[in-house]
């Protein structure tokens, strides 16, 4: 008995038409990753604003020792900025307002230095900061030093992107020695704020305040002598063995404030904002102590306010007049990182695939059609 195959090359390319038909009418799909996303990181451990109603257009005189900050953006912002003595968004912007309005060529603000989408990194050196910008793909950083880098002041911001659509920001802001008005001094201040979105939307984020000591002449704490008449206690029986602080040296670590002994001999003790609010007050300073803030985006550092306010200025030919008030800002970071990833599906049209895949695998293996002779 001889088989013949009779039409085997036509069931072939019938089973070829047959899968690349199916290829070609199955529902195709395609997936896009689309990503908006925001990124932005500002740091300054120091930003002193002196103000007076008489002041000309009301305008505080203000300035950052030093100054970073960075924004990166999905529709291509990616900006770096350090400075370092900062005098605030004002000042530096005036001799290019005055330029372009009048035409007096005036030098630019010479402590500060950008860099924008595309022109990587730009430094400034001088004698009293060094600065450094870069904007580069996917990331950008402001660096600003006053001083020496491990005896002085310094801002560090960063924005960047991650992997998967993410983005991350970061701040740091640091300053060794520092001296305020009624010669407060602080020393070992360092205050961080990080955030970072893989995508959804929400930022996880962390903050951090800390500093070594706070110290200021005629500091006082005491403690309370009596309790409060609204716990109920008889009268003559409210009395507490009170006590007086003089000299004292305050730290914060971890949230809490501390109070140490001048000669560090003692461990430290917890104290509650309040009670540090009214020692400085003591000395006729304002002391606020700000929480740390925190959004779905991002986060504030926790930070400290000193404000003070200074003798009136006896007449003058300036017009200004009556209270003058400096306030000081110390220990600012602050981060915010927002990445939205979407995927998105493309869809062809739809065909009887299955059918016609069967009939292109019936064909190849030689069964469409057969015949047997003798």
């Amino acid at each position: 008995m001889k088989v013949r195959t009779v039409g085997l090359r036509w069931t072939a390319a019938m089973g070829a038409v047959g899968c690349v038909a199916a290829y070609t009418l199955l529902p195709s799909t395609a997936n896009a990753d689309v990503s908006t996303f925001t990124a932005s990181a500002i740091a300054y451990p120091f930003r002193m604003a002196t103000t007076n109603p008489t002041f000309p257009l009301g305008v505080p005189y203000e300035g950052y020792g030093p100054f970073a900050s960075t924004n990166l953006t999905s529709i291509g912002a990616a900006d770096a900025v350090a400075a370092g003595p900062y005098p605030g968004p004002v000042a530096v912007q005036g001799p290019g307002l005055v330029n372009a309005t009048t035409g007096v060529q005036l030098p630019n603000y010479p402590f500060f230095v950008t860099a924008e989408a595309g022109e990587g990194a730009r430094s400034v050196d001088n004698p009293f900061s060094t600065l450094n910008a870069a904007s580069n793909p996917g990331v950008v950083t402001a660096d600003a030093v006053l001083g020496a880098a491990f005896s002085g002041a310094s801002a560090n911001a960063r924005s960047e992107r991650l992997e998967f659509g993410g983005v991350r920001s970061t701040a740091e802001s640091t300053y060794d020695i520092l001296e305020l008005a009624n010669n407060i001094e602080i020393r070992g201040l360092r205050s961080v704020a990080s955030a970072v979105s893989e995508g959804n939307g929400e930022a996880v984020t962390t903050s951090l305040l800390e500093f070594d000591s706070i110290t200021a002449p005629g500091l006082i704490y005491q403690t309370p002598c009596a309790l409060p008449p609204q716990l109920g206690v008889p009268e003559g029986q409210r009395e507490l063995p009170c006590s007086k602080s003089e000299g004292l040296v305050l730290s914060f670590r971890d949230g809490q404030f501390l109070l140490n002994t001048p000669d560090g001999t003692k461990q430290a003790q917890p104290l509650d904002a309040g009670a540090v609010k009214s020692a400085f007050a003591s000395i006729g300073v304002k002391m606020t102590y700000q929480e740390p803030v925190v959004t779905k985006d991002g986060v504030t550092a926790a930070g400290m306010t000193f404000s003070t306010d200074l003798p009136e200025l006896p007449d003058n030919e300036s017009g200004i007049a009556g209270v003058t008030t400096q306030v000081f800002e110390i220990g600012f970071a602050a981060a915010s990182a927002k990445a939205q990833t979407t995927v998105s599906t493309f869809g062809a049209g739809t065909a009887p695939a299955a059918a016609l895949t069967a009939l292109g695998l019936l064909a190849f293996a030689g069964v469409a059609r057969t015949r047997t002779n003798r």
